[in-house]
């Protein structure tokens, strides 16, 4: 059965509960949870900007982030972009896609 508005309504005002609140907190600032080099799901990366420098870089997301000078857009689109490439370079995509405004995918692989 579906909420209805008011139930609804009295979940949302009821906020998030402490636990939660300390939760949160608590895996923003965890090394392998939080936005660090260190997130465990972060793989290694090597990708070229358009003037040919190469760059290896951990966490890409967090690179993109602190870089976001260097993008032609902001650092989700580039994040979607480079994604594309690596979906493309797996053979998942339909057309071929080979780099992102001249951004390009060399490599990526899980960490030792």
């Amino acid at each position: 059965m579906p909420w209805n508005n008011e139930s609804r309504q009295r979940l949302a005002a009821r906020g998030k509960t402490p636990n939660l609140q300390k939760g949160t907190a608590a895996a923003q600032q965890s090394p392998i949870a939080g936005p660090f080099e260190t997130h465990r799901d972060a793989l290694i990366w090597t990708i070229r900007s358009p003037d040919g420098v190469e760059h290896t870089v951990r966490n890409l997301s967090l690179w993109l982030r602190e870089h976001a000078d260097l993008l032609d857009g902001t650092p989700e689109q580039a994040r979607a972009g480079l994604m594309q490439v690596k979906r493309s370079m797996e053979g998942k995509t339909k057309r071929p896609v080979g780099s992102w405004k001249g951004w390009r995918l060399i490599d990526w692989q899980e960490p030792e």
